[in-house]
């Protein structure tokens, strides 16, 4: 009989290249712009619930006299929040980390994702749930103001005679100041 010896691991090619190292290497050259990018977004996402959002709320709650309801803003916080997660997912999946320490980050994606995809399906709920609500808590649309960005905004007054052509929210909220404030000159 032939001599049986034992078959050598065959030394591997340095010139091939490992599949997962190569994605690692595509992320993170990709993160060098994602990060900057969704940092800039999760700015303006965050802008858009502190400036937008949060006042149309407190305004509608405090029955200011003039409210501008922009149904979009309830999207923000979910975009926001995704773009935190993506960031971070970017970064672990770019550093290798194990799956056990991923998958909870990325599950908290997935539940996000959903929370914005009900957020995405509000939008047109929310715009047309307005119609209902805001006349029971007595304020009246009043599209013809000035400032009224586009058509998916829309501006409400509590007082019909507030709703003039080419005025602002501002001059309407003057008003009503100067409608309560006696001794005030009209």
């Amino acid at each position: 009989m032939s001599d049986i010896r034992p078959r050598r691991k065959r030394a591997r090619d340095v010139r091939t290249i490992d599949p997962t190292m190569f994605a690692v290497q595509k992320l993170r050259k990709g993160l060098l712009w994602i990060i900057p990018l969704f940092s800039a977004a999760i700015a303006g996402c965050f802008w858009m619930t502190a400036e937008i959002m949060v006042p149309t709320i407190l305004d509608i709650a405090y029955r200011a006299p003039a409210v501008q309801v922009t149904p979009g803003m309830l999207v923000s916080p979910f975009l926001a929040a995704l773009l935190i997660l993506g960031m971070v997912l970017g970064g672990m999946r770019a550093i290798p980390l194990n799956e056990r320490i991923v998958k909870p980050v990325e599950q908290a994606m997935i539940i996000v994702m959903l929370g914005a995809f009900v957020g995405l399906w509000l939008v047109p709920i929310m715009g047309i749930a307005q119609h209902f609500f805001m006349p029971s808590l007595g304020y009246y649309p009043c599209n013809i103001l000035r400032g009224n960005p586009n058509k998916w905004s829309n501006d409400w007054v509590l007082d019909t005679q507030w709703c003039v052509k080419g005025q602002t929210i501002e001059w309407v909220k003057e008003q009503a100041r100067s409608a309560v404030t006696p001794g005030a000159s009209r």
